[in-house]
């Protein structure tokens, strides 16, 4: 098994930790789970949830501050370290911020990255969250079902609500006034974790709503209210132009329209994945929701649009004066929904991640006509398959992204052209901000602005 320490990059000596006395007075062992006569830590389970009680017990302004600036780099002798922008404290190096760390400061540990990092410094805080799962595959989908699992061992309060059957290509479709079938299956479990799971005979559309429409919903008769929205995974990808048809996007704009924050989550490959690729897609989501859920305002600032106001996020005329200016109107306009975020992980994911526009995706020959001796017309219409012809070359599109090896990150808006909540253009410009890892700069800026919240 994993040692999920090492795994955020951090090597800690059982000695460091020990002579710290609030864990010392306040945690157990083998309460956390761990192997007290190792010379390393070492988790004897890979349910994160015990970390978070450790890290807890060690002490929150320690555990934050090392983990949340030290993760993605495996210090070199962190017991002892020295150079430039470190310092000691509590018997423990630590990067003193996180603009004075670099690549050239650390060997890179292509295991971890700064995602890990933000899943640590903030998993105390995720359990009190609850997460929708939706996605147009159906509730049967093995890809749904492992997401499940994976983000119950964050120790997220998950709940799915998913199509009976497959909706792929169904869009934004509603249906309107008619009784579809509601059906409660066996809970997702995890050790003693578990996810209740329930399908809609309509589609993702449906399923959002059915989830999260206030006093009559899903979640509302579990007395539970959604954080953040997964759509996903699918089996297939939706890219450029794919969104416009795209079940699993649609649901993940239906939680926009709510007020709750989503992510669209799709593996850009239509082959059975097999075990490596699920991990693969699995690892990506995983990462990306531990970077963003702890951000995530608890209550959300207009859940279920209450509140049918224009906000500075919305004005055409509001002119970012820096990054921060700009990050902070795409993670208001994210937190109220107006934002939504589209991932594409391919199916030999290299691990990277690239901040992507969308690109452009057509197909041809798409269409089949049987036809008989009484009907030369045709007696059916057969629409899918035939030839994609992806656009090559434009600039960081999320086509490009795909094809080189990387996972896309879209942010996408909620609303159609001119509506008069999308976010303003000129912030939007800064929403293909990157940062080093690839991931979006605003983003980024959102895992320590959490962190700064829970110090304060």
């Amino acid at each position: 098994m994993l040692n999920w320490i090492t795994t955020l990059g951090i090597s800690l000596n059982r000695d460091d930790v020990l002579h710290t006395n609030t864990f010392r007075q306040s945690c157990a062992w083998k309460q956390v789970g761990l192997d007290h006569k190792s010379d390393r830590l070492r988790m004897l389970s890979a349910d994160k949830a015990k970390l978070g009680t450790l890290l807890a017990a060690i002490g929150r302004g320690w555990y934050r501050n090392n983990f949340a600036l030290t993760g993605g780099y495996r210090c070199r002798g962190i017991s002892g370290a020295s150079g430039s922008g470190k310092k000691k404290h509590q018997g423990l190096t630590k990067q003193a911020t996180f603009t004075t760390m670099s690549a050239q400061q650390f060997e890179m540990n292509p295991s971890a990255s700064l995602v890990d990092a933000a899943l640590a410094q903030n998993l105390f805080s995720l359990p009190s969250k609850t997460v929708l799962l939706t996605n147009d595959d159906g509730v049967d989908s093995v890809l749904i079902k492992e997401l499940a699992k994976r983000l119950l061992s964050l120790g997220l309060d998950i709940v799915v609500v998913a199509p009976e059957k497959d909706q792929s290509a169904c869009g934004q479709k509603l249906n309107m006034k008619t009784p579809l079938r509601l059906l409660q299956h066996e809970d997702i479990s995890l050790e003693d974790r578990r996810a209740k799971v329930f399908s809609v005979d309509g589609t993702p559309s449906d399923c959002v709503i059915a989830a999260v429409e206030p006093n009559t919903g899903i979640l509302h008769k579990l007395g539970k209210t959604a954080s953040f929205v997964v759509s996903g995974i699918n089996l297939g990808p939706n890219l450029g132009s794919d969104i416009l048809y795209s079940g699993t996007f649609a649901a993940a704009r239906q939680a926009g329209i709510y007020g709750i924050p989503a992510l669209a989550t799709s593996l850009a490959s239509y082959e059975k994945p097999d075990e490596q690729t699920i991990s693969n897609v699995l690892e990506a989501t995983e990462k990306l929701v531990s970077l963003v859920v702890p951000s995530i305002p608890n209550p959300l600032p207009n859940q279920n649009r209450e509140k049918l106001e224009f906000l500075l996020h919305h004005s055409v005329d509001v002119e970012p004066e820096s990054d921060d200016d700009a990050y902070r109107l795409l993670a208001d306009g994210f937190w109220h929904g107006d934002l939504v975020l589209n991932l594409n992980v391919p199916k030999a994911w290299n691990k990277s991640f690239k901040t992507c526009r969308l690109g452009a995706v057509f197909y041809r020959n798409v269409l089949n006509i049987s036809s008989s001796k009484e009907n030369e017309l045709g007696t059916h219409v057969v629409i899918g398959g035939g030839q994609i012809l992806p656009v090559m070359g434009i600039a960081n599109s999320d086509v490009d992204a795909v094809e080189s090896g990387s996972a896309s990150i879209s942010t996408i808006s909620c609303w159609p052209e001119s509506h008069p909540f999308q976010v303003s253009a000129r912030a939007m410009k800064y929403s293909m901000t990157s940062s080093d890892l690839g991931i979006p700069g605003w983003l980024i800026a959102l895992s320590y602005k959490a962190k700064e919240s829970v110090e304060k």
